[in-house]
């Protein structure tokens, strides 16, 4: 009979031992899988991460650009307003009153008759 029970015995050790084999492949299948998640995650999270970089590089430059848009729209506005201003002055010389004033003005000449008067400034 405690041959029976020796024997059970070893039936019940040959029949964990499976189980233990199995439970350490699945541990370690546990452990490949967690792996394979994290180099999945990492790897996600790297190109992400490169691509995220690219598009606030390509971001950056669109902002510089729409600065620089406004920079020019401004300065040809600015432009136009002098083109405006030698235009209107270029027709005001054209005419023997504007060529008056401009001689007066520029070169101090008076009519004959007239008297020059300058007024000194007083500088404290």
């Amino acid at each position: 009979m405690e041959n029976k029970n020796e024997e059970d015995g070893q039936d019940l050790q040959s029949l964990n031992l499976p189980i233990e084999e199995n439970l350490k492949k699945t541990s370690q299948f546990k452990s490949n899988f967690s792996l394979s998640y994290l180099l999945f995650f990492l790897s996600f999270f790297g190109i992400f991460m490169y691509v995220s970089q690219i598009y606030m590089e390509k971001y950056y430059q669109i902002q510089e650009k729409k600065l620089d848009i406004i920079r020019l729209r401004l300065q040809v506005d600015e432009l136009t307003l002098e083109n405006e201003r030698l235009f209107y002055t270029i027709e005001d010389l054209k005419t023997p009153e504007g060529l008056e004033k401009l001689a007066r003005k520029k070169l101090n000449l008076i009519r004959p008759g007239e008297k020059l008067i300058r007024w000194k400034e007083k500088y404290d």
